[in-house]
């Protein structure tokens, strides 16, 4: 087996019992049906990806998204603010489970797990658009400017999936504590976003007749 696809399923490996842990070991009273039902969805997500993109084209996809080495400064600063405040998200809302701080209804938790389902979805759909979506800031030899489906309407429709994902996160983890640190998201996206349009911008060719075109980055209307 290549060493690539060795290291990608030692980081899955890795990356589901860490996640379990980081959600439900601050709880301290073992797996709660919120975080359960949570888990559930990231791992429907994560298998629906698998099976929908292992073959063809869609395996140099799989391969992109699995790269993490971002090579830019004000890349890797605003991956690490994002990921610290995803998992201090998680963190808060097991200790909020803990000590009993919210009283979240079913139907807040209903509709926060519905956000986060339609996050998935817009990100699955930009993934089926855009072969070229990697982890990475990276312009590849050949690469064109994909200004179809969901990139019709934002010129980052997987950041907003993720902002969606963010937002509906603590509703469905029955934490209104947790949403402190996820309100925050919007912060370091912007970072990121604004550091990689001046890259595509400086090469990529027609990505600046492309933001004349699509005007808005992120929500319509807004930004």
């Amino acid at each position: 087996m290549p060493m690539n696809k060795i290291a990608n399923l030692l980081k899955i490996a890795l990356a589901i019992p860490a996640f379990w842990l980081v959600l439900f070991l601050p709880a301290g009273k073992g797996i709660y049906w919120e975080g359960l039902v949570y888990c559930g969805l990231v791992g429907a997500y994560g298998t629906l990806v698998y099976f929908a993109f292992r073959k063809g084209r869609g395996k140099k996809l799989v391969e992109r998204r699995m790269r993490m080495k971002e090579k830019r400064g004000i890349q890797k600063l605003s991956i690490a603010l994002s990921g610290t405040l995803f998992i201090l998200g998680l963190v808060l809302s097991g200790l909020d489970r803990r000590f009993g701080i919210s009283d979240v209804s079913l139907l807040e938790i209903s509709l926060g797990n519905a956000i986060v389902v339609l996050g998935f979805f817009l990100n699955f759909l930009v993934l089926k658009e855009n072969r070229n979506a990697s982890r990475v800031i990276e312009v590849e030899r050949g690469q064109k400017v994909v200004s179809t489906g969901p990139y019709s309407i934002v010129r980052h429709p997987m950041y907003l999936g993720f902002l969606m994902i963010s937002f509906g996160t603590p509703f469905a983890l029955g934490s209104y504590l947790a949403l402190v640190p996820f309100a925050l998201m919007p912060i370091p996206l912007a970072i990121r976003i604004l550091d990689e349009e001046a890259l595509l911008k400086e090469k990529l060719g027609g990505y600046r007749a492309y933001c004349g075109k699509v005007r808005f980055r992120l929500v319509l209307g807004i930004w």
